[in-house]
């Protein structure tokens, strides 16, 4: 009966994220409590969360308006996300009409009786943006692209628009609603990141933004004129940034993967600084508290409160962190790739051996997905689970990676792909050289096009890997960009190159194609609903290696999609890669 024990503590984890305020002053929030992502709050009254919705299927993004409160809902995974409202009562209404088949919301910003929202219902491919006013839907920005409505200005007359050119570089426009016209935010030669553009009470418009710089930077514009002027400047990112009603600012950066929040007052002159051994993210302001979200290497996903003016900070929810023992901490190092790149990585080691074994210790490289994001200091229950069976695991963050400026995440696009597979290999090569770890049990593991990255360090370095375990990742570029979802295409060839130019090289470098070369034991998971990559892909690299003679399993979520969602297949994939690890690590 307890033979599943350690699976169940550690990979149950919970988290709460997503805040959202109302008028009144109560506290909204997103949680798997329940096992699924639901809305739940904290009554005034005592502190025990109550949940608000009961749906078959996954909440996120939600906005107080003034019909309660307004939410994205994904009933599958499949991320055809519609526009509902929960009032105060739990009664729920539809906002987006009867669901059609590749139709998508995206939930922009929500004031009085306002609402902005991106939809595809116009043409699969295109995301346009549209406002809500007393129920009366008008189109704002069309546009033969992938368009996302942020937040209206205070007079309830402008709204911000954001367009994506690529996933790296994106234009803002103002949008008068009254005259019909728009306009950019400002003007940039160079590829620009610019987001969560927002309105503060002085009418300009704040964000972060890397226009003419290497690293994001938190700047204000002026909407009349496009002047930029930077609030603070430095070489590492800023990322996410709110303003108050009374003129706060607050922001964060991201030094090597640890969090910095940072509060201006209304002059801009800096107040409070707070480095955090972990991660923060979704800043909300409400009368006297910022409200943020943060996971920290011993603390999983819950909500924090800054209370104001004391700056004292405190956490709000509680989430289960489920295994409640000893948590590992990671250290920060970092090796040199075959052409003297520093690639920075976070390295954990078993605090006496798990189960009994002893230095050197097998290791599970963990390569993240994006291939734009970073692997950052947050509570990661599979990776105290994998130290607690007596493995060490590295999270290398190789060329490609964001946090490190505009130049380091451009290092593997297109036809240089596989020197951020080389660096893995240089991985190895690093573990050879430490006493630590045991060189010849290494696994490689990641989801996404972090799973990529697995299947085709397994193809192209078939000889330093014990065995392979990836999540819904690409083998094969050629068809992953062809069946895709439409609109995802065009900012996909961004990074890994066209159809039409580079199919030569997307071929070469397609894990599937070189399967022939796998020699590793491979374990892989997919939900059959994904729409970013698509269930063949792995159904395809599994059937090559297995007419091969290989060894390849496929584990299948009929009711999920690029993410694992609900708490028991999470556990059930969890056993699986458990008995996995063991039989051939």
């Amino acid at each position: 009966m307890l033979e599943n024990y350690d699976v169940l503590r550690y990979y149950s984890f919970r988290q709460a994220h997503t805040p959202a305020v109302a008028e009144d002053g109560t506290l909204y929030f997103v949680s798997d409590i329940s096992g699924k992502p639901e809305i739940w709050f904290i009554p005034r009254e005592h502190a025990f969360p109550v949940q608000l919705t009961f749906l078959d299927g996954y909440v996120s993004a939600i906005k107080p308006w003034a019909k309660g409160l307004v939410f994205q809902f994904d009933p599958d995974g499949s991320e055809e996300h519609r526009l509902m409202c929960v009032g105060g009562g739990g009664d729920l209404s539809s906002l987006s009409g009867e669901p059609k088949k590749g139709v998508i919301y995206r939930l922009g910003g929500a004031s009085a009786n306002m609402l902005s929202y991106a939809s595809n219902k116009r043409s699969a491919p295109f995301f346009d943006s549209y406002v809500s006013i007393g129920g009366r839907e008008e189109l704002v920005f069309e546009y033969d692209g992938t368009t996302q409505p942020h937040g209206f200005s205070a007079d309830g007359r402008l709204l911000l628009v954001s367009v994506s050119i690529t996933n790296l570089d994106n234009d803002v426009y103002v949008v008068d609603l009254e005259r019909r016209v728009s306009k950019k935010l400002f003007e940039h030669s160079d590829e620009a990141l610019t987001v969560e553009p927002t309105w503060g009470p002085d009418g300009l418009v704040y964000t972060c933004t890397n226009m003419g710089d290497e690293f994001m930077q938190p700047v204000v514009f002026d909407p009349s004129t496009g002047r930029m002027s930077w609030l603070s400047r430095e070489s590492w990112d800023a990322e996410h940034i709110a303003v108050s009603d009374e003129g706060l600012i607050a922001y964060t950066r991201n030094k090597e993967g640890y969090s910095e929040l940072h509060i201006m007052d209304s002059t801009r002159k800096e107040v409070f600084s707070k480095g955090f051994e972990g991660t923060v993210s979704e800043l909300v302001f409400a009368p006297g508290v910022l409200y943020f979200t943060y996971s920290g290497w011993d603390t999983n996903t819950n909500i924090h409160a800054l209370d104001l003016p004391s700056f004292s900070v405190r956490r709000v929810t509680n989430a289960s962190r489920g295994y409640l023992g000893t948590v590992i901490k990671p250290s920060l190092e970092a090796y040199e790739s075959y052409d003297g790149l520093r690639i920075p990585m976070f390295v954990y080691t078993p605090a006496r051996g798990g189960d009994g074994a002893t230095q050197p210790y097998p290791v599970i490289a963990y390569v993240h997905g994006g291939p734009e994001s970073q692997k950052r200091v947050d509570y990661d229950g599979q990776i105290q689970f994998f130290l607690s069976q007596g493995y060490a695991v590295i999270t290398p963050n190789v060329r490609g990676s964001t946090g490190y400026g505009k130049s380091y995440t451009h290092l593997d696009d297109v036809r240089r792909r596989l020197d951020s597979v080389k660096d893995l290999a240089w991985l190895v090569k690093w573990i050879e050289a430490d006493p630590r770890f045991d060189e010849t049990r290494v696994c490689v593991m990641g989801r996404s096009y972090g799973g990529y990255m697995v299947l085709a360090a397994l193809a192209f370095y078939p000889e330093l890997w014990r065995c392979g375990v990836e999540a819904v990742g690409i083998a094969n570029l050629e068809t992953f960009l062809r069946n895709t979802s439409v609109w995802r295409r065009k900012l996909r060839e961004a990074e890994y190159g066209s159809l039409e130019k580079d199919l030569d090289f997307l071929r070469k470098a397609s894990p599937l194609n070189q399967a022939h070369r796998i020699r590793a034991p491979l374990l892989i998971q997919h939900g059959s609903n994904d729409p970013r990559v698509p269930l063949s892909e792995s159904k395809a690299i599994v059937e090559r290696i297995r007419a091969q003679g290989g060894t390849a399993e496929l584990v299948v979520f009929e009711d999920e999609g690029h993410m694992i969602q609900n708490i028991q297949n999470r556990l059930k994939w969890a056993t699986t890669l458990r008995d996995f690890l063991k039989k051939y690590l």
